[in-house]
């Protein structure tokens, strides 16, 4: 075990002072100080620390050679990403099977964590297949609503039905050209979500950090996205400013600065403009319940 001390953290809007207990990549006690701690301390003064990004990712699963895989975790590692929520493109509820266990193989050389989704068309938005995500423990679709999509086709009882022991996130990508009808299907979606009471997020597009409503929903919170007790040891670290004070929120820029360091799991994937590629350390997430404790924390 050992203690990181002296950082600021940003969580949000907030700069906070904070001292973290490590223990085997996990964190332990978060707290202002800890006078009374004698074994090792690691002291990053001057440092801003910000827990590591959860993204919507769609480029690893297309990459056809292992340059060009390591290149995209080496651009997502370059915001502060961490983790990863995968979404494997689904043509056919026939394919289910075979895209599952493709898109896992080749996820297995990853350097950071991940969890898998499918994004289907409105069409294959089915009972069958949220039973089949329920098995897979999939717990996010990325379901595509193109021109000429009517939601209200869907047959949302009997989704309700089978969404009631596995939560699996419907994350709506309106794609529409046509401003009137894109209006309608939200309108159409967010009434009958709401009708049935199913869980639903708007999709989030690549690269755009997860709000904590969403890994709430998900199910990655509060592993992910967050630095708290229990919570795995993922950051990124930039420079602070000299002026800068800890009530100040006015010049929290970390969108347009390179991280300097970034670690998961306690361990290195970035040091400066090096990105430390580990092949195979990333982890495969399996969301046994997604939205477990989306009420925690939720005001």
């Amino acid at each position: 075990m050992y203690l990181i001390e002296q950082v600021t953290e940003q969580s949000g809007n907030q700069l906070k002072d904070r001292v973290y207990l490590i223990d085997n990549g996990k964190i332990k006690f978060v707290n202002r100080d800890f006078a009374k701690w004698n074994q090792r301390r690691m002291n990053m003064s001057g440092l801003t620390l910000k827990g590591g990004l959860v993204v919507s990712e769609e480029q690893l699963l297309e990459t056809t050679d292992s340059l060009t895989f390591f290149q995209r975790q080496e651009q997502l590692v370059n915001i502060g990403c961490t983790t990863a929520v995968v979404f494997a493109k689904l043509p056919y509820e026939s394919r289910l099977e075979q895209v599952y266990k493709t898109s896992m193989k080749k996820m297995e050389f990853a350097s950071i964590d991940y969890v898998l989704g499918l994004e289907i068309s409105l069409q294959l938005l089915r009972p069958s297949v949220i039973l089949t995500c329920k098995r897979k423990q999939i717990p996010a679709l990325k379901v595509v609503i193109k021109d000429g999509d009517d939601p209200s086709t869907l047959a949302w009882l009997y989704i309700a039905q089978v969404q009631r022991n596995y939560r699996v996130v419907l994350m709506p990508h309106f794609v529409s050209k046509n401003e009137k009808e894109r209006a309608w299907q939200q309108m159409v979606w967010r009434n009958e979500t709401e009708k049935y009471a199913i869980a639903e997020h708007l999709y989030i597009t690549e690269e755009k950090e997860w709000s904590k409503c969403a890994l709430q929903k998900i199910g990655l919170y509060p592993e992910k996205g967050i630095l708290m007790v229990g919570s795995d040891l993922d950051y990124f670290l930039y420079e602070s400013k000299e002026n800068q004070l800890v009530e100040d929120i006015e010049n929290l820029d970390y969108h347009y600065k390179k991280p300097s360091i970034v670690v998961l799991r306690g361990q290195l994937l970035k040091i400066n403009e090096q990105f430390l590629s580990r092949p195979g350390y990333g982890r495969a997430i399996y969301i046994k319940m997604p939205g477990r404790l989306l009420a925690l924390g939720s005001s």
